[in-house]
């Protein structure tokens, strides 16, 4: 940097790019939420939410014990609570009672002190209520939960989520229907 103006330029700059970025992460997850017959369902596809309803529907949802204690950013909040929406939607359509598993990633200061850096959410994979899904069903709800959740992630490992144990590719038209459609 040549100048404190150049130094106050990039730095308003990186700001406004990080910001953009946030909100196009989260209108990405809502328009996945509300996008027309994109997910399947026992054998059909669905849309989890009505147009202009999904964003709503989160920011009614109450925060965890742990999402209260160290979320305190306004687009974390809702990050979380899309999550959240996510897997309440996947237990309606399913009839299931899975759980959220929390990932905090937290850092230990100097004084022992706790400070929060990130977190990531996933459906807890070590309750029974998942374990006595069939393959299939597991398939479904991780292909929905990782695609509103996690989209950058889920679109570059989508053929993973299209393997059986055997390493064959299963039901190749719904896996080119996610594509064409993601």
């Amino acid at each position: 940097m040549t100048s404190f103006e150049a130094f106050r330029a990039n730095t308003i700059a990186n700001f406004i790019s990080s910001a953009v970025k946030i909100v196009e992460k989260i209108e990405k997850k809502i328009k996945y939420l509300e996008f027309e017959n994109l997910f399947r369902v026992r054998g059909e596809l669905v849309t989890l939410f009505g147009k202009n309803t999904a964003l709503d529907e989160a920011l009614k949802l109450q925060l965890s014990f742990d999402a209260n204690k160290w979320l305190k950013k306004e687009h974390e909040i809702i990050n979380w609570k899309i999550g959240a929406l996510t897997l309440q939607k996947i237990n309606q359509l399913y009839s299931t009672d899975l759980k959220l598993e929390e990932n905090w990633d937290l850092a230990i200061a100097r004084d022992k002190e706790k400070i929060f850096l990130s977190f990531q959410l996933d459906i807890n994979t070590d309750d029974n209520n998942w374990n006595e899904l069939d393959e299939v069903t597991q398939r479904e709800i991780k292909i929905i939960f990782d695609a509103v959740d996690n989209s950058k992630y889920f679109l570059h490992s989508i053929d993973s989520y299209f393997i059986d144990s055997e390493d064959n590719l299963v039901d190749v038209e719904y896996k080119n229907h996610l594509i064409a459609r993601l």
